[in-house]
């Protein structure tokens, strides 16, 4: 008898667009419930509302390739700690940086985060209160990179729904994650050039990775 196959998580990643359309992003924004539409609206960059919207773009396709039927955006809702959730629906996360957006959806039942972030953006110092003293020697001997180790440890919180405020309690050794009681999972999907990219899941995945046209999925409306 074989080993059991592992759970497919499913990261769809696509370049932001510097603005979409007027009509293309009324169109998405349209669609949204009222709060999360005024949350876009308020974007001043129109690249940002571009990565906001493409997000969103990113979960209805991977769901159409998980042959289910995608979520009405205007139903999306919102844990109290920020999370964005499909009703009924399977877990899924979304991140943007640097240009790229992606999201990963994970089975019915399994919880997932994904994090995304240029390796330029992150140095030691930013680290220094969220990385505990091992982390700290890790990153003197570059066995790993600041970038690396932020982006691990805000997939393990997406994952866990606490969000960026219990970063500090993520640890990265083999047998820990949050406060060591939890243990995830760390994927390292190689995405684009300077950019470090981590999924989390409370158990090994295999993850199926798509590189999609973000001006098209977004021209293609919500």
């Amino acid at each position: 008898m074989g080993a059991p196959e592992r759970p497919v998580i499913l990261l769809h990643h696509a370049r932001v667009p510097r603005r979409a359309a007027p009509t293309i992003e009324d169109a998405w924004i349209r669609a949204l419930a009222p709060e999360r539409a005024s949350r876009v609206r308020s974007l001043r960059n129109p690249a940002d509302r571009a990565a906001s919207l493409l997000g969103l773009a990113l979960l209805l396709d991977c769901a159409r390739s998980a042959a289910l039927d995608p979520p009405r955006l205007a139903e999306l809702a919102q844990s109290a700690r920020g999370k964005p959730e499909w009703p009924g629906g399977p877990d899924f996360s979304i991140s943007h940086a640097a240009g790229r957006c992606a999201c990963a959806l994970a089975p019915l039942g399994l919880p997932v985060g994904i994090d995304l972030e240029a390796h330029a953006a992150v140095t030691v110092r930013h680290l220094r209160l969220v990385a505990d003293e091992r982390e700290l020697e890790l990153l003197s001997r570059s066995v790993l990179s600041p970038a690396d180790l932020w982006v691990t440890k805000e997939a393990v919180a997406k994952a866990r729904g606490t969000g960026i405020t219990d970063v500090a309690g993520v640890s990265t050794r083999p047998a820990e994650a949050l406060a060591g009681r939890d243990r995830y999972a760390i994927a390292r999907p190689s995405l684009a050039p300077g950019l470090a990219a981590a999924v989390a899941a409370p158990e090994p995945c295999e993850l199926l990775v798509r590189e999609r046209d973000g001006a098209a999925l977004l021209a293609a409306g919500p």
